[in-house]
């Protein structure tokens, strides 16, 4: 049971109502009071996970099994009784064929229109989080903007402010007098 649980990767509670639900259809093997399962036994279970996730009901999956694996019941009297009871289900399912056939569509319909709206709301997410990546991007650039505007502010401030010195010390070294200019005075 432990080698079956790990390699299904499903809860312990789900193999086991699933064996005992599907019992005909699981291969055994009896060591004395023991059971032991067959490799066969994962193939089953593989298949009604399948089924079970295209949520079909139990009665669909004990005959959709019927046409894949054998029923491997000890008494013959029993696989007779399982087989004319799974016809049964089958038939009464085929009363209505139409009917029948346009509730499957509508189930398969409604859960394929369920996965698109859930891959959707997926994409939608991540929109939304690559939005807010933007949003927060633009703010960090408009903050780089807003410094390097300071800076070249601040840099023609002092660049105008050297001008004018330098322009005030032109005129003053202009209106000097060669003597002065001589002493350096």
């Amino acid at each position: 049971m432990k080698d079956i649980v790990n390699e299904m990767n499903l809860p312990r509670s789900t193999i086991t109502d699933w064996l005992s639900d599907f019992h005909m259809y699981i291969p055994i093997h009896r060591n004395g009071s023991r059971k032991l399962y067959k490799r066969e036994t994962i193939d089953v279970l593989r298949a009604i996970h399948e089924y079970r996730t295209m949520e079909i009901d139990k009665q669909e999956i004990m005959y959709r099994l019927k046409e894949r694996f054998p029923i491997v019941l000890d008494d013959e009297d029993d696989r007779e009784a399982v087989i004319k009871h799974l016809d049964h289900i089958h038939s009464t399912d085929q009363a209505h064929p139409d009917l029948m056939n346009f509730m499957r569509l509508q189930a398969t319909t409604v859960r394929d229109l369920q996965k698109e709206q859930i891959k959707l709301n997926e994409v939608l997410e991540e929109q939304e989080k690559t939005i807010a990546s933007l949003t927060n991007e633009q703010g960090d650039h408009t903050a780089n903007l807003n410094i390097l505007e300071n800076r070249i502010k601040e840099m023609e401030d002092k660049h105008s402010r050297e001008y004018q010195s330098l322009k005030t010390e032109l005129e003053t070294e202009k209106n000097k007098t060669w003597l002065q200019k001589l002493l350096g005075k």
